[in-house]
This record gives C-alpha cells, structure tokens and sequence, in this order.
C-alpha cells in the first residue's frame, strides 16, 4: 500500500510539472500571423506581397504572380497592422505619389503608404519599387534621397510640403560648376567614370528631428573626390563639419549635439556638431553600423578590424567609463550587421550567422554583459530577410513564413512544437 501511494505521489507529481511546463511554454510566444510581417515603426506592422518581379506601371507598384499556369501583372498586396493592448488589429492604408527631380535629370514619380489608425497617421513607409535611397523615420518627419543620392528630401508624415534641402546650389557650390570641372578632366582624356559626385549621401535624422547630418565629397570635387561630413537643418543651411584627407563615414547621432563617425584610419570618434569639436572614442580600427548606437544612450556594440577587414568577435562600449567588454557569440557565429534597442537603451536584439548561413536570435543586455538566446517554436528557421525588433519588452521575429512576439524574460528556453500555430487574422 505504501508503495503504491508513493507510486500514484510520483504520477501527481509528474502531471503537476507536466501542466506547469505546458502553461510556461504556451506563455513564451504570443503568435501574431501566418504570414511574415515586418515592424516598420513602433507598434507599426506591414506585409508586402512576395514577388518575383517588381514592376511600375501606371505609377502604380505591380508584381509578377504565377495564375492558372501563366505569368500575370496584378497590383502589389499591401496590408498594415497596429500593435494595441498585445493584439495586433488591422490598420487602413492610403497610398500618395510625388515627383521629385521634376524636370532634371532623374525624374521619377515615387509612392510612399501612409498608415492610418483611428483617422490618424501613425506611420509612412516607401512602397515597393526601389525609387528612393536611405529612407528613415522619426516621429514627424522622414527624410530620403534619390538613388543617385542627388538631392536629400524632408517632409512630415502627412506628405504635404516635401522640400529638398539640398537642391542643385547650396551655399559656394553648385552642381552645374561642377559638373563642367569633370568636362575639363574628360576634355583631357582622363577618365572620369570613377569619379561620381555624392551630392547629399547616407543622411541621418537627428533625434530632435531638427537636422540631417550626410556625406558628400562635393567641396573637393573631381579632384579630389574625398568624402567629408555636413550638417544642415530644415531650411537647408548647411555647413561642413568633418574634413580629413581620406574619406570618412557617418555612423550616427550620439545626443542632439554629438555625432559619431569613422575616421579616415578606421578609428571612432564623434564631432560636436555645435563648435566642430572632435575627440577620439575608440582608438584603434572598428566597425560600427548605424543601428550599433542608439541616441542618448550609454552603449553602443562594435567589431575590431584588421586592415580593411571585419573581426568576427562583438563588443559593446561604455560611453561614460570608456571601458570596453566582449560579448560571448555562440561558437562559430558571428553577428549580422542589424542591431535593434530596448527602449531602456541598455539591451540590444540581433541575429548572428554561422557558415551554413544559420541563424541564432540573441539578446545582450550591456547592463550586465550577459547574453541569452532566443529559441524560435519548435526550433524551426528564423527568417533572415526581416530583422528581429522590439516592442515593449517582447521581440517580434519571423520564422518558417510565421509572424512570432516572444517576451525575451521567458523565451530563453526551447519551444515546444504546438508553439508553432500562429493567429490569422
């Protein structure tokens, strides 16, 4: 009889432990679709329609689909969704075309998607089609260049009143002058197909929205084709800020006054975009990409290089001790160039990439310099094609075609394989 009650405590304990793993595990991912979708703006979700070919026709944005055996042209598929209480609801869509470089060389009639919730604005991002360059958002504004980085365009999200704030004469230069100094070289049988003028390149939009800081190597064009860095507000006034005698790179907006950029020998240093001042942050050659700092925070994550080339090992950076520390990667991985923040400023999600082009989702926290794994359901492939991002304390990722938000407090742990059925709308 004792046997048999310790026999049946050992069956309750079982279940009990059974039902608590089945809970906690059903409690790691809150699936969101079947299909995949892409956080584009915070809480803002977009699906565009897969497509082999993408085409404009009528300045709309088509795509070539497979239909009863045959190759047909039908209008792109766009939806978009909102992130509300953890639910995700569907959002109205309204499309708006512009023409910029009207009447110039590189004319073209683009098409952004404004997303409307409750009668407001809540998001705008480009439509398909490949008609701008360097796209990016803040809260009221977005700024873009054309694809020969010719011009650098802002306006609010509402899309009225678009500007230029780089048009073809700014300041003492001019693009026509210019372009009759190339005349002079090409006069001379030299041969100037290298020499391309970057009028207004990779702009970044200040936290306060206030100012774009780009790269241009308009001030020593053709003879010198170096690229410098210049900052200018919304009404064009533009200045140059950064001139070394090889080309440097803006990385980003460190706080509304100081900007972080490479030097011309691959070291980091920032410029005081107020008195032009500038100082050395990591002294020795290092890569950090635009999404590696996050304005106003304390941190940011690099990697070493040697020469010209990347090392394979990650690092953060503590701006107020100037200390820097290695983050762990998993044995034979190394990280992917995306990098997305907490809104605590101290813990950053990002893929890393092995030689089998797997992938394994992680989140280092700087605070603590420690870093966990995050398991999609079922162990099943992330999607490598839409960076993981983060929304409140959850990450939302793709895998296997499936749209996932996995609180990264809890999912640290393998999923279980019922985890895989994601919610249709």
């Amino acid at each position: 009889m004792r046997i048999r009650n310790i026999v049946l405590a050992g069956v309750m304990i079982i279940i009990i432990l059974g039902v608590i793993i089945i809970v906690y595990t059903r409690n790691l991912y809150t699936p969101v679709s079947s299909k995949e979708l892409e956080l584009v703006d915070d809480n803002i979700l977009i699906y565009q329609e897969p497509q082999k070919i993408t085409k404009e026709v009528d300045k709309g944005v088509y795509v070539t689909v497979e239909l009863e055996g045959k190759q047909v042209m039908k209008e792109a598929c766009v939806e978009a969704y909102v992130i509300e209480d953890g639910e995700v609801k569907a959002a109205d869509i309204r499309k708006k075309t512009f023409v910029i470089n009207e009447g110039k060389p590189g004319e073209k009639t683009v098409e952004f998607v404004q997303v409307i919730k409750d009668g407001k604005i809540v998001s705008v991002y480009p439509s398909q089609g490949g008609q701008i360059m360097n796209f990016s958002q803040g809260k009221s504004k977005i700024i873009f260049t054309d694809n020969g980085s010719q011009g650098l365009w802002v306006v609010d999200k509402s899309l009225d009143n678009i500007l230029n704030i780089q048009p073809d004469t700014v300041g003492p230069y001019s693009k026509q002058v210019l372009m009759e100094e190339k005349r002079k070289l090409e006069d001379k049988n030299i041969d100037t197909d290298t020499l391309i003028l970057y009028w207004a390149a990779r702009p970044v939009l200040s936290p306060d929205e206030n100012r774009v800081v780009f790269h241009s190597n308009r001030s020593g064009y053709p003879y010198n084709c170096r690229g410098t860095l210049w900052v200018t507000d919304m009404e064009g006034n533009t200045n140059e800020i950064v001139v070394e005698e090889k080309s440097v790179a803006v990385i980003g907006w460190l706080t509304n006054e100081e900007i972080l950029f490479r030097s011309n020998d691959y070291t980091i240093k920032k410029v005081s975009s107020k008195d032009g001042k500038i100082s050395t942050v990591i002294g020795k050659p290092a890569s950090i990409s635009t999404s590696g700092i996050v304005p106003d925070g304390n941190y940011l994550v690099y990697q070493n290089m040697t020469g010209a080339s990347l090392n394979n090992e990650l690092y953060q950076y503590n701006l107020k001790t100037n200390e820097s520390k290695l983050i762990k990667l998993p044995e034979e991985y190394t990280t992917t160039r995306f990098y997305d923040w907490h809104q605590d400023k101290s813990k950053v999600v990002f893929y890393v990439v092995n030689g089998k082009t797997d992938l394994k989702l992680l989140i280092h926290d700087c605070t603590t310099c420690k870093t966990i794994e995050i398991f999609a359901p079922g162990n099943i492939k992330f999607e490598s094609s839409i960076p993981p991002k983060w929304n409140n304390d959850s990450v939302i990722f793709c895998a296997s075609g499936k749209t996932y938000m996995a609180n990264h407090r809890r999912a640290s742990l393998p999923c279980t394989p019922w985890e895989t059925s994601p919610l249709l709308f």
